[in-house]
C-alpha cells in the first residue's frame, strides 16, 4: 500500500499550510483510495510556523489584543505548550504585512510593537522559552518596536525616547534596557528564520525587503542608512555585533537585535521545524512526498520549506512532487532534484481569481494529483 506524505507551505494569501494539505489529501484519498495520506503542516519560520509546531508541544491557541504594524488594534494568537513553559509566535501574527492594505504600506511608519506585546503576555503565564518564527513582518525597525513593548528605550542625542518604526533608526544613539520586563534575562529565544540575509548591504533588511514593504528607492537608501546607524548604536552599547550574521535581516532586522540584546538563537526556520515535528520518522515508510508552496523560485532552495523536505528524503531516496502556485526561475527549479514540479495555476488566469481560497484548493488539488500519478 502506497503512503504518500502532504506537506505544503502556506500559499500566503490564499491557503494556511493545513488547508492546502487537506485540499490535496482529499483528493488523493479520492484517487487512490488503497493509499495512506499523512497530511502534515509545514512552515518554515514565516506564516504558519505556530500551526506547524503547535503538535509537538501539545500546545493551544491563545488570542490577544495588540498592536497592529500601524499601530491599530487587532487580535493576534499564539501557541503554549500544555506545561506552560513554552510559547511559540509567528511575527505575522501581529506586525505581518497582510494585516495592512497595499496603499498604507510604509516601513518608515511601521512597527513590530504588535509581537513585542505578544512576548510579553507569554511571559506573563509563565513562558520561558519563546519560539519565534521571523517571516512575513511588515516593517524594516531592526524589532525596536518589539523591544519596546519588553520595556526597552531608544534614545537620541537628547536623551529622548524615539516613537516607533524604521523611519526612527536614524536618529537612535543609546539603548536604555533599566526598564526593561523583570524576568526577561531569563528567557531563551529561539528564532526561526526563512532567510538567510544580513542586517544591512545589498542583501540586507532594507534594500532586500523594503521594497515588498512599500518602500520607494529612496525610502531603501534611507531605511538602510537607519539600519546601519542602528547597528553602530547596539555596537556603542556594548552588544555583539550580529549585523552579518545569517538571518540578521529576517524580519527588518528583528534577528540582529534580538540576537545581539536578548543573546536569541537564530536557526533556519524549515530544517528547524522538521527537526521538532520529527519529520524523519514520519517519511522512512514513505512511497511519495508532495510538497508546495505560494511560488517556486530561486528563493526556494534558500531554506524555504520545499527545499528542506527535499533534502530530508533524499536520506531515503523517497521522490519528491513539488507544486507551486506559480513557478519562476524554472530550469533552476526544475535541476533542484525534484521528481517532477509544476504550477497550479493556469497563466492566463487573473491573480484576484487565483487567489481565492476555493479556487486555489481545487487548482492545487487537481495540479498535485495530476503530477504525482507517474510515482504511485
Amino acid at each position: 500500500m502506497a503512503k504518500i506524505i502532504v506537506v505544503f507551505d502556506s500559499l500566503k494569501g490564499s491557503l494556511s499550510s493545513a488547508q492546502a494539505n487537506a485540499a490535496v489529501a482529499a483528493a488523493l484519498r479520492m484517487r487512490y483510495p488503497d493509499a495512506e495520506v499523512v497530511e502534515t503542516s509545514m512552515a518554515d519560520g514565516g506564516e504558519g510556523t505556530g500551526e506547524a509546531l503547535a503538535p509537538a508541544f501539545d500546545a493551544r491557541r491563545l488570542t490577544i489584543r495588540v498592536d497592529d504594524p500601524l499601530g491599530r488594534p487587532v487580535d493576534a494568537c499564539f501557541y503554549v505548550s500544555s506545561d506552560r513553559r513554552t510559547a511559540i509566535i509567528d511575527t505575522a501574527a501581529a506586525s505581518g504585512l497582510p494585516l495592512i492594505g497595499p496603499e498604507h504600506r510604509d516601513p518608515m511608519i511601521t512597527s513590530t510593537y504588535g509581537t513585542g506585546q505578544m512576548i510579553a503576555a507569554a511571559m506573563g503565564i509563565g513562558c520561558r522559552t519563546i519560539l519565534l518564527g521571523l517571516g512575513g513582518s511588515a516593517s524594516v525597525d531592526c524589532g525596536c518596536g518589539a523591544l519596546q513593548a519588553l520595556g526597552f528605550r531608544f534614545l537620541d542625542s537628547h536623551g529622548t525616547p524615539v516613537g516607533r518604526g524604521g523611519g526612527v533608526l536614524s536618529q537612535i544613539v543609546s539603548i536604555d534596557s533599566t526598564c526593561r520586563l523583570e524576568g526577561l534575562d531569563k528567557v531563551r529565544f529561539v528564532l526561526f528564520s526563512d532567510v538567510d540575509n544580513p542586517l544591512y548591504g545589498t542583501d540586507g533588511a532594507a534594500y532586500t525587503f523594503g521594497p515588498q514593504k512599500g518602500a520607494s528607492s529612496a525610502v531603501c537608501a534611507a531605511l538602510e542608512e537607519g539600519v546601519r546607524n542602528f547597528a553602530a548604536a547596539m555596537t556603542f552599547c556594548g552588544y555583539d555585533d550580529t549585523s552579518l550574521g545569517e538571518g540578521a535581516g529576517a524580519a527588518g532586522g528583528m534577528g540582529a537585535s534580538f540576537a545581539a540584546i536578548l543573546g536569541a538563537e537564530i536557526r533556519a526556520g524549515a530544517n528547524a521545524i522538521l527537526e521538532a515535528i520529527d519529520f524523519d520518522a514520519a517519511i522512512l515508510d514513505a512511497s511519495l512526498i508532495i510538497t508546495g508552496e505560494g511560488r517556486l523560485d530561486a528563493t526556494t532552495l534558500h531554506g524555504k520549506a520545499p527545499f528542506a523536505v527535499l533534502q530530508a528524503a533524499r536520506r531515503y531516496n523517497i521522490p519528491v512532487v513539488a507544486v507551486g502556485g506559480s513557478v519562476a526561475d524554472k530550469v533552476l527549479i526544475a535541476s533542484a532534484g525534484f521528481a517532477a514540479t509544476g504550477a497550479a495555476t493556469p497563466p492566463d488566469m487573473p491573480l484576484e481569481e487565483a487567489l481565492r481560497p476555493e479556487v486555489a484548493a481545487d487548482l492545487l488539488a487537481q495540479r498535485a494529483t495530476e503530477l504525482s500519478a507517474p510515482f504511485l
